[in-house]
């Protein structure tokens, strides 16, 4: 299984980062700041020879020339489970830790156009279950500014898994905003919803019911991270920016 990635970076002035594009390999399915599920069987082939499964992202850089470097972050993952991060001269072992970053010498100078692999590699030791994780990428030359960021939801051994792009769709709008932001969720069911900042700060943390309206005249200029989630396990995350 390969997934990719495509990060297409547009300068923004006020926040000192660019946008970014992230495209699934299969499906074509734009994941920018968003989650990629990815759901295997225990007799899942590539597990059953290595003891792994690798994701496969490709990262794809343009306008402006960066070193960037990767921050793993665990989300909620069986305690029994491991993974390694594969990305620029090696695969790193975060040995559980809730954040690793990859090493300055895995560093990766990414000018205009050049793509390279991020490969995230989940060993759930035979243990069913669903493990969250969130890559967030890293700009060296900008004070190790997170440009952006993906989740992946690993889904190991559990059966009937809903398609995450099929249970949860919701929108953030306006978006830029500066004074209210209305989340509407095309669901009826109360679900779980969190503002997270850019440095994985939780800023609001609440409960939804088809819409909400939330004030964001006090929050700093910059991006966040609105994420929904249903008692089904299925969470989507949108990004929003904040401009006052």
């Amino acid at each position: 299984m390969k997934n990719i990635l495509f990060l297409l970076f547009v300068s923004t002035a006020l926040i000192g980062f660019s946008q970014v594009t992230i495209v699934d390999r299969e499906s074509s399915t734009d994941y920018t700041s968003d989650t990629l599920v990815v759901s295997i069987s225990q007799g899942n082939k590539e597990y059953s020879d290595y003891g792994i499964v690798s994701v496969y992202f490709d990262l794809t850089n343009s306008i402006i020339q960066r070193d960037i470097i990767i921050t793993r972050r665990i989300i909620n993952v069986p305690s029994a489970w491991s993974d390694l991060i594969c990305w620029g001269t090696g695969c790193y072992d975060p040995l559980g830790a809730e954040y690793f970053t990859t090493p300055l010498p895995a560093l990766t100078t990414e000018t205009d156009g050049t793509t390279y692999e991020l490969k995230p590699q989940i060993n759930p030791n035979d243990v069913v279950g669903t493990g969250h994780y969130r890559y967030y990428i890293v700009d060296v030359n900008d004070n190790n500014n997170r440009i952006d960021s993906v989740d992946l939801i690993f889904n190991f051994g559990i059966a009937n898994v809903k398609n995450i792009d099929k249970s949860i769709k919701f929108n953030v709008s306006p978006n830029p905003a500066s004074n209210i932001v209305s989340i509407n969720v095309d669901s009826n069911s109360e679900m779980d919803f969190k503002i997270v900042d850019v440095l994985g700060n939780v800023v609001l943390k609440d409960v939804i019911n088809n819409s909400k309206k939330v004030d964001v005249s006090n929050y700093n200029n910059g991006l966040y991270f609105i994420t929904v989630s249903s008692k089904d396990r299925s969470i989507v995350t949108r990004k929003m920016i904040v401009k006052h």
